[in-house]
């Protein structure tokens, strides 16, 4: 690249642990914000039988751990992704990191296995994938829906980019109230309902990872 793109990702900068190093080797310049802010919610369900975690986003762990019902809780925990796994406290090892899509890393730890009830994190708005992919292939599954969270949107204008990265339907959603709707093409999309909220033509990451996010936002940059 002869000149210095910009590239816009919804996730903001202190939450993303090394495409700063990727963008500036290739002398991209980064506009990292999160268009949504995770609210929790009262009163916070209760642990009360559960055996084992189940995490979807680093948002969410951070959330849960800093309320001062759970700040303390030494339950395993199974996490979506190394970004979410990476959020989690120190003192806290994960007993399985699923990859791929969100469909695929449900499935191969539903296929696993866990000890006694899961409590499923999640939010008011969340998409129930792991509902869904336990219907399918393991109904009675011993699982509970634990809802700590309200997705509330933040729309902020950006200005121009020459390409875009969500992380979510609901960053996306929050992006187009302040912003022009970027060409898909141009678009990056972490799991497949971001990608399906863009429309045809998004590059999807190939999981959740800072790398495959990196690919996808080249071949954005590139098409």
């Amino acid at each position: 690249m002869n000149h210095r793109s910009s590239v816009f990702i919804s996730r903001n900068r202190a939450d993303l642990r090394s495409i700063h190093v990727f963008a500036e080797q290739a002398n991209v310049a980064l506009v990292c914000s999160s268009m949504i802010v995770l609210d929790a919610l009262e009163p916070l369900p209760d642990l009360n039988g559960i055996g084992t975690l189940f995490f979807s986003s680093p948002g969410a762990v951070e959330l849960f751990y800093a309320q001062s019902a759970y700040r303390n809780s030494e339950h395993p925990v199974a996490a979506i992704g190394k970004g979410t796994a990476s959020a989690l406290p120190s003192h806290i090892q994960p007993v399985f990191v699923g990859e791929g899509t969100t469909e695929e890393a449900v499935e191969a730890f539903i296929r696993q296995g866990w000890e006694g009830e899961l409590g499923v994190i999640e939010g008011r708005s969340s998409r129930k994938v792991f509902e869904r992919v336990t219907e399918s292939i393991h109904p009675l599954a011993n699982f509970r829906s634990l809802v700590i969270y309200q997705t509330n949107l933040r729309p902020q204008a950006i200005g121009s980019c020459d390409a875009w990265a969500f992380t979510s339907p609901s960053n996306y959603e929050a992006f187009v109230r302040a912003n022009p709707s970027p060409p898909a093409h141009k678009c990056v999309a972490i799991g497949e309902a971001t990608a399906a909220s863009i429309g045809d033509g998004v590059h999807i990451a190939a999981n959740y990872s800072e790398v495959a996010l990196w690919d996808a936002i080249l071949s954005a940059l590139r098409s």
